[in-house]
C-alpha cells in the first residue's frame, strides 16, 4: 500500500493478468497438479465423530502430530522453517497445509502426466493417514461436512488472513463461512499451452464446469441434514460473494471484451476486496461492496493500492476456473477414495488432446450464455440435469486418444462411468442410500469405502502399477454404442466392460 494517490498503471495490472494466462514456452506445456483436500476426524462411539483441530493445548493436533512424526523418524515430509506458517513439504515435491476449517490439503508438485501426479498424491495422502491413524484419527473423502455446521466447526486456522476473510463473508451472507469451515474438494492444475492453445483451453474448462459437477457431486448432506443438492458444494460457492465467484467472461463483465486476459482484468477490478487498510495501513476486514476499481480511484482511508495488493486481492477470487500461470478448475467435489482420480484423469485427456477440447467447445457453445443456470441445476440435481451432455463429455474424454493410450486409467474411468455416469447418476446418490436419507455413521462410511474399492478395482491405487498391462481394447462407450439392445433401464451387470480386467479379445 502506498500514502500518494498515484494510481496503479493500467498496463501493469494488464501485464499481470497476462502473466496468469501465459508462461514462457520453453517450458512443458502439459503438466497436471493436483490439490485434495481431506476432513480429520476421531472417532467417538457416537452418531458423529469428533472433528480434528489443527492445533491443540496438549500437542494432539492435527499439525502437531506430523511434525512429532517429522521429528522421531525420517519421512517423506520436513516442516518450514516458520512453524507459525503450519505447513510441509514432501521429498516428491508437493506439500501439506491446512485450511479454516481444520481440512487437510495435499498439494502435489508439478507432474509430467496425471498418472505420476496420482501416484504423489496416493502415496503422500496415505502417509498423512498413516500417521494420524496412530492417534486414532481418521481422513475422511468428502465434499463437505455431512455432520457439523458453521458455528460447531469455528475458525481452526486462525491466521490474519482468515479471520479477516471470515468476518468479510459473514458479512455477506451464509455460505462464505460454510465454504471455509465446511467444504472440500479436488483441484485439478492443467496448463494453458501457447498463446494460441490458451484460449481454447480455458474456454473448454469453463464450459466443462457444469457437467463434471453433475458427473461428480457429493455432498448432499451438511450439518446433519439433506440439503436437497447433489453438490451442496458448489452450492456454496456460486452464493458465497457474486463479485468474486463463477465465470469472469460472461454477464458480470463487458460483452464486447472477448479476450479471457481482458475479461479476467476486467473481473478482477470489479471484485470487492477482503483487505483493506485502516488509517495505519493495517490491512484488514473494514466494509464490503467497495471493489478493486474503487481503491484504485479513490483510495482508503488515504491509502492506495501497489501491485503486491493486486496480487493478493487476485488470490481472493474463486471462479470456477482461476488462472495462475495455468489453469486452476475448482469445479469438481471431494470423492470417495475409491473415485476420487476419476476426474483429473477424465479432465486431462480432454484438456491436453486438441480434437477432444474442440468436440467439448462444440457440443457445449450453444449453452455459452447459460453456464450459470447449468450449474446452479447441476448442483440440484446432478447428472439427470442434462443426461445426454454428461454421457457425451464423458465419452469424449474415454475416447480422446491420450486415454486409450493409458488402457489402465481408462479402466478405471470405464467402471466409474458405468456404476454412475450411464445410470444418470453421481455419488451422492450413494450417500443418500448409506442410512435411508439421513446422515450417516463413520462406521457406515467405511464399510461404503471398501465396497467402492471392490467396485472400482484394483482397490488400492498406490502406484497404479496393479493393473494388468493387457493390450487396450476400445473403450468401454464404444461398444456400448454397437450394442443398441443394452437400453438404460437393464443391469448394470449387462454392460460387459471391455477393459484391462475383463479384455474383449
Amino acid at each position: 500500500m502506498q500514502k500518494t494517490d498515484v494510481r496503479l498503471d493500467l498496463e501493469q495490472l494488464k501485464e499481470s493478468i497476462f502473466k496468469k494466462f501465459h508462461r514462457s514456452t520453453d517450458v512443458d506445456l502439459e503438466k497436471v497438479g493436483l490439490e485434495l483436500e481431506l476432513f480429520p476426524f476421531a472417532a467417538n462411539g457416537d452418531d458423529r465423530p469428533i472433528p480434528a483441530d489443527i492445533t491443540t493445548d496438549n500437542g494432539n493436533g492435527t499439525f502437531e502430530l506430523i511434525l512429532k512424526d517429522i521429528q522421531q523418524n525420517s519421512g517423506p515430509f520436513s516442516a518450514s522453517d516458520d512453524e507459525s506458517l503450519l505447513t510441509f513439504d514432501s521429498t516428491a515435491g508437493g506439500n501439506i497445509t491446512f485450511e479454516p476449517g481444520g481440512q487437510i490439503e495435499y498439494s502435489s508438485s508439478s507432474r509430467h502426466d496425471v498418472r505420476s501426479a496420482i501416484i504423489e498424491m496416493t502415496e503422500n495422502v496415505n502417509k498423512i493417514s498413516d500417521i494420524l491413524s496412530k492417534k486414532g484419527i481418521s481422513l475422511f473423502h468428502g465434499a463437505i461436512n455431512p455432520w457439523y455446521g458453521v458455528s460447531e466447526i469455528g475458525l481452526k486456522m486462525r491466521k490474519p488472513r482468515y479471520r479477516a476473510m471470515d468476518r468479510y463473508m459473514n458479512s455477506v451472507g451464509p455460505y462464505g463461512q460454510q465454504m471455509m469451515r465446511l467444504s472440500a474438494s479436488l483441484q485439478v492444475n492443467l496448463d494453458f499451452g501457447d498463446q494460441k492453445t490458451a484460449a481454447q483451453r480455458w474456454l473448454a474448462a469453463n464450459l466443462l464446469a457444469p457437467v463434471f459437477n453433475a458427473l461428480f457431486g457429493n455432498s448432499p448432506l451438511v450439518g446433519g441434514r439433506v440439503t436437497g443438492a447433489q453438490s451442496y458444494r458448489s452450492i456454496t460457492w456460486q452464493n458465497l460473494d457474486h463479485s468474486r465467484t463463477g465465470f469472469p467472461h460472461l454477464h458480470r463483465v463487458n460483452e464486447k471484451v472477448k479476450t479471457p486476459e481482458a475479461q479476467y482484468l476486467n473481473f478482477a477490478l470489479r471484485a470487492a476486496v477482503i483487505l483493506l487498510p485502516d488509517d495505519s495501513g493495517v490491512p484488514g476486514f473494514r466494509t464490503k461492496n467497495f471493489s478493486f476499481q474503487q481503491w484504485v480511484d479513490s483510495g482508503y482511508n488515504g491509502w492506495y493500492p501497489d501491485m503486491d495488493d493486486w496480487e493478493t486481492h487476485l488470490t481472493t477470487l474463486f471462479p470456477e476456473v482461476r488462472p495462475k500461470g495455468f489453469m486452476e478448475c475448482r469445479f469438481i467435489d471431494g470423492l470417495p477414495k475409491a473415485w476420487w482420480a476419476v476426474p483429473a484423469i477424465l479432465l486431462t485427456s480432454i484438456i491436453y488432446n486438441a480434437s477432444a477440447t474442440q468436440q467439448v467447445i462444440d457440443l457445449m457453445m450453444p449453452d455459452y450464455n447459460k453456464l450459470d443456470q447449468m450449474l446452479k441445476q447441476a448442483s440440484i440435481s446432478g447428472v439427470s440435469t442434462f443426461p445426454e451432455k454428461a454421457r457425451q463429455i464423458f465419452e469424449i474424454g474415454l475416447n480422446s486418444s491420450s486415454l486409450q493410450n493409458e488402457p489402465d486409467l481408462g479402466a478405471y474411468c470405464e467402471r466409474f462411468y458405468k456404476h454412475y455416469t450411464y445410470l444418470e447418476q453421481s455419488p451422492a446418490a450413494d450417500l443418500l442410500q448409506l442410512n435411508n436419507r439421513t446422515v450417516f455413521d463413520l462406521n457406515q462410511y467405511e464399510e461404503y469405502e471398501k465396497r467402492m474399492h471392490e467396485v472400482a478395482q484394483p482397490p488400492e491405487f498406490t502406484v497404479f502399477k496393479n493393473f494388468r498391462s493387457e493390450k487396450a481394447c476400445q473403450p468401454a462407450v464404444k461398444k456400448i454404442k454397437r450394442q443398441a439392445s443394452i437400453k438404460k433401464q437393464g443391469s448394470v451387470k449387462q454392460m460387459a466392460l471391455c477393459t484391462p480386467f475383463n479384455c474383449c479379445s
